[in-house]
């Protein structure tokens, strides 16, 4: 939720996935949408089972043709990961020194024509299963 909310902030279109994706489905969303950055956990909790979701997003790399420039993992307890050198950030390191953003309150628009270019900007990016592309 951090991270969907950060970049709605800073205007950046983001795809959420589901984290039981096997990484050739994970690899097609990474072509489609072509990201700069893939942001995800070490692992899924679910009730009664952990899913490693690290092996998955390597093996979606490596797949696909289009790389993320870097990857920010967070780390959980129940199945750290390796990380990548020199691609994956280990999220709570990542933020480390950075100064927190004050919050910018909206500001309602002065005419219609403010609110219709922002309604035509993508915020997120939706794909309804594993069989359809973005």
């Amino acid at each position: 939720v951090v991270a969907m909310l950060a970049c709605a902030r800073l205007g950046a279109v983001h795809s959420v996935v589901f984290g039981g994706f096997a990484g050739n489905e994970l690899a097609v969303r990474l072509d489609d949408a072509e990201p700069k950055a893939l942001i995800g956990a070490s692992c899924g909790i679910e009730p009664g089972r952990v899913v490693p979701y690290k092996p998955m997003i390597d093996a979606a790399i490596e797949l696909a043709k289009h790389k993320p420039e870097f990857c920010v993992i967070l780390q959980r307890e129940q199945a750290p990961a390796d990380l990548v050198e020199g691609r994956d950030h280990d999220w709570h390191a990542f933020q480390e020194g950075v100064a927190p953003a004050d919050c910018v309150p909206a500001k309602p628009p002065k005419t219609t024509e403010w609110i219709a270019p922002r309604r035509a900007q993508a915020s997120m990016a939706i794909a309804a299963s594993g069989t359809m592309g973005m």
